[in-house]
């Protein structure tokens, strides 16, 4: 099945994606084995269970650790992500062609400036927004984008998930800090 990505500093961990109802219990008397049996059904019943009576991970911790989640954007997030691979994939490509343009006419001088310029531009656009942006968005992004960087291969959504999920455990692992 599928599993959960879960990126924290430099470790990972794949968890599974969903559990069942018996495996969410197991887990749970692992975790709080001073629970009484009664007061393990009563958390069982308040579980967020879908309509196939299974829980994803990410639910779990939500239901653990719930935070105020509203304002943040991962749609917003993912549009920027789409367009900087686009950006980026288009650099690679002005680069391979100045390779192959005839070296003595000069053409790769105009590929590298549009290149310099786009970067720089780029660079001081999200400088900007990312000033401007609320703490708990900038968070998510950078988070977002750390993961994206590390794995290449994963979809969007579940880098999005994993940067919430990741977000979620560092605030309540912290000492002091408040969520």
């Amino acid at each position: 099945g599928l599993n959960c990505l879960t990126m924290w500093s430099s470790k990972a961990a794949v968890l599974p994606w969903r559990l069942s109802t018996g495996e969410a219990q197991s887990l749970l008397e692992k975790a709080l084995p001073s629970v009484s049996v009664e007061d393990l059904e009563i958390l069982m019943d308040t579980l967020p269970l879908d309509a196939d009576g299974q829980l994803s991970f990410i639910q779990l911790m939500s239901w653990l650790y719930p935070s105020d989640e509203s304002s943040i954007d991962t749609e917003e997030w993912k549009v920027r992500r789409r367009q900087h691979c686009s950006w980026a994939s288009r650099g690679r490509s002005l680069l391979v062609l100045s390779t192959i343009a005839e070296p003595f006419q000069h053409f790769w001088r105009e590929v590298f400036l549009d290149l310099a310029w786009s970067a720089w531009a780029l660079a001081v656009a999200t400088s900007r927004r990312q000033r401007t942006l609320p703490e708990a968005q900038a968070e998510f992004e950078s988070e977002a984008n750390r993961i994206s960087a590390l794995c290449r291969e994963v979809s969007l959504d579940d880098v999005a998930s994993s940067a919430l999920h990741n977000i979620l455990a560092r605030r309540h692992s912290e000492p002091g800090r408040n969520v």
